[in-house]
């Protein structure tokens, strides 16, 4: 009994559900099939599908997730692999047609891999359906979005030797030899493929599909982000792993205290701590105790005499921010520098700006905005030319300043990596918009996720469009992304008093194809 059943090729007008609502996903090479999962092959260059005897499982069941799956490889670069994708959609509903009553959740995953048609070959090319909810490796779904604007860079090592490599942002990255194995732990002998990217803007990281929150047994905070680096490695389509670590000279966005440096886990999407405050500026996360800011807590080389860098008092109606003459001239640079934030937050200026009324809602917000201002000019002031905190030493590059890089960040993984400082977030508010097209006043269908963008915080958060926290004074940009591929963008005024308030969208999809193109739109 032959276990498949090929079905026909017919060439017709392909219209309708071929046409799918679908995210887009990449990996390496899929991992091998799981349980609670149907295969149907196809084959590698064509629509051809074949029936598996196994559909007779999915009697009764409703098919919750459907992942089409193939290569990015092509052997003309003028192949329309889109098209390919939406006439194998047509073929699975031609084979399932209650498709169409069950709107399952539609993936199509590219394997990045393959080099060569051989190696594209032996992959799996197909579907995976899933049934009874989604597959139990997605607790954590990561879904990144195409952008030819931050393309990895791509490196060729030679195992037995590793080597030193320059990113055009003034990073560096150092692998050492022997750092690579197969995933089963054998010997990588020759040459592979190292790949690096970076995400260092908030349009970048909306593309990325990377989470930017944190929680520990503190809390839940949110990442504002210094930059993010991601690195894999493969050779001959097989992923692999290290097994030294790869040291990083990395180019942080700022230099403040608190920022701290974080590995994500690929399964789940969580974040662990690897170090803490690489700039030794002092602890963020807590640097003030009992109202006034120890100088063993947040130093001072300048006047290591002084027994504080400034006190503070929470009292009402207005607190009190005494600051001593550092301090004092971070304060003053910050009126012309931050003015919105300096407005909403002091009531009263006295005492030549040594001694600040503040509202007592944004006392300790401001304290430390003092004392990140306060600590960056101190850099600045103290950088010496050729100092190995300051200068990428060697490459084409030589003799550069890079006051912001960080070196010697050691990635044990292959994966995500982040430089980042955590807040919770302030004037929280919790919301249920209403979506609708601006230009139509029609209610937006098949809403996806909405990503906030904050101007005054370096990430994007995403939500599920129904279910989003922000801060109601903040400079909040609503994008939304839908099922069908659409992108909307609000940057009006949103009425927080509500809990449903609507959110006249403006359609972008044509004019946002990559990073820099959302970039020059939001003017970021």
């Amino acid at each position: 009994m032959k276990p498949f059943i090929l079905i026909p090729i017919i060439f017709i007008a392909q219209i309708g559900w071929s046409q799918t609502d679908h995210k887009q996903q990449e990996v390496v090479k899929v991992e091998a099939k799981e349980k609670n999962c149907i295969e149907i092959p196809s084959s590698f260059s064509h629509e051809t599908i074949y029936e598996s005897k196994s559909l007779g499982q999915l009697q009764s069941k409703k098919i919750t997730r459907v992942e089409l799956i193939y290569t990015r490889f092509k052997e003309n670069p003028d192949f329309d692999q889109v098209q390919l994708n939406e006439d194998r959609m047509y073929r699975l509903q031609q084979l399932l047609p209650r498709l169409k009553t069950d709107h399952p959740e539609i993936i199509w995953i590219e394997q990045t891999g393959a080099e060569t048609r051989v190696e594209a070959a032996n992959y799996f090319h197909g579907f995976r359906l899933y049934t009874g909810g989604e597959s139990t490796k997605n607790a954590f779904a990561r879904v990144s979005r195409e952008d030819k604007s931050n393309p990895s860079s791509m490196f060729t090592i030679d195992n037995s030797l590793g080597g030193t490599f320059s990113h055009p942002s003034g990073t560096q990255i150092h692998i050492p030899a022997d750092a690579v194995v197969y995933e089963d732990g054998k010997k990588v002998i020759g040459s592979y493929t190292f790949s690096y990217r970076e995400y260092k803007d908030p349009a970048e990281m909306a593309f990325s599909g990377i989470p930017m929150t944190y929680s520990d047994k503190t809390g839940n905070y949110q990442f504002n982000s210094a930059g993010m680096y991601e690195i894999r490695g493969t050779k001959e389509g097989k992923s692999l792993k290290l097994q030294k670590d790869v040291a990083v000279d990395f180019n942080c966005t700022k230099k403040e205290a608190g920022i701290n440096f974080y590995q994500m886990d690929d399964k789940s999407g969580e974040w662990a701590v690897l170090n803490k405050d690489l700039f030794n500026l002092g602890n963020h996360a807590n640097p003030v105790e009992n109202g006034v800011v120890n100088k063993n807590r947040i130093k001072r080389d300048s006047n290591p005499e002084d027994e504080t860098r400034l006190s503070w008092t929470k009292t009402k109606p207005y607190s009190t921010i005494t600051l001593r003459e550092d301090t004092r001239k971070a304060y003053r640079n910050l009126i012309k520098k931050e003015p919105q934030k300096i407005q909403e937050s002091v009531a009263q200026d006295l005492s030549d700006n040594y001694e600040l009324k503040v509202r007592p809602e944004y006392v300790e917000a401001l304290v430390q905005l003092i004392l990140d201002e306060t600590n960056r000019m101190e850099w600045d002031n103290n950088a010496i030319e050729g100092d190995q905190n300051n200068t990428l030493l060697g490459g084409s590059d030589k003799g550069h300043q890079y006051p912001n890089l960080v070196r010697g960040l050691n990635s044990p993984a292959f994966g995500v990596y982040n430089c980042d400082q955590i807040y919770r977030v302030q004037n929280q508010v919790a919301i249920s918009p209403k979506y609708l097209d601006a230009s139509t006043k029609k209610q937006i269908k098949n809403q996806d996720i909405v990503c906030l963008i904050d101007k005054d915080i370096n990430a994007s958060f995403s939500f599920d469009p129904n279910q989003i926290t922000c801060n109601s004074k903040g400079k909040n940009i609503f994008l939304l992304f839908t099922e069908t591929g659409e992108i909307y963008a609000f940057q009006s005024t949103v009425d927080f008093t509500k809990k449903e308030p609507v959110l006249q969208m403006e359609k972008i999809t044509d004019r946002i194809k990559s990073s820099d193109d959302l970039k020059n739109y939001l003017q970021i």
